[in-house]
């Protein structure tokens, strides 16, 4: 996400990504969590600091990145198929279809959302 902020444009490439090229179109990003990729920022920063994001602090409030998946979809993947989802390495597609144990955002019904306010 950072890379895609900052303009670069093969943010998703694992090497030349193409920064500092052309002028980004994206320039504010707020609410963003680093945790997951700490040391790309930290990278990002080192090699590209004209166009690194920075840090403008907190939003107000503590949180932490993580996911809840439940003990039965836990079990019916391993039973299935032999995928462990408690590893982010079950979730790599190249290997396997951990989707399929998952409902799909299109099946969220918009009318039972409310809105935070």
């Amino acid at each position: 996400p950072i890379y895609g902020l900052a303009g670069c444009i093969n943010f998703n490439a694992p090497t030349d990504k193409k920064c500092g090229e052309l002028e980004t179109t994206m320039h504010v990003s707020t609410d963003s969590w680093v945790g997951g990729y700490q040391a790309d920022f930290e990278q990002m920063q080192k090699d590209f600091p004209d166009i690194a994001p920075e840090d403008l602090g907190s939003v107000g409030y503590d949180g932490e990145e993580t996911m809840y998946v439940s003990d039965a979809v836990f079990d019916a993947a391993y039973a299935q198929t032999g995928v462990i989802l408690d590893h982010h390495k079950g979730y790599n597609r190249s290997h396997h279809n951990a989707k399929m144990f998952f409902d799909s955002v299109a099946d969220i019904q918009l009318s039972e959302l409310k809105l935070c306010s």
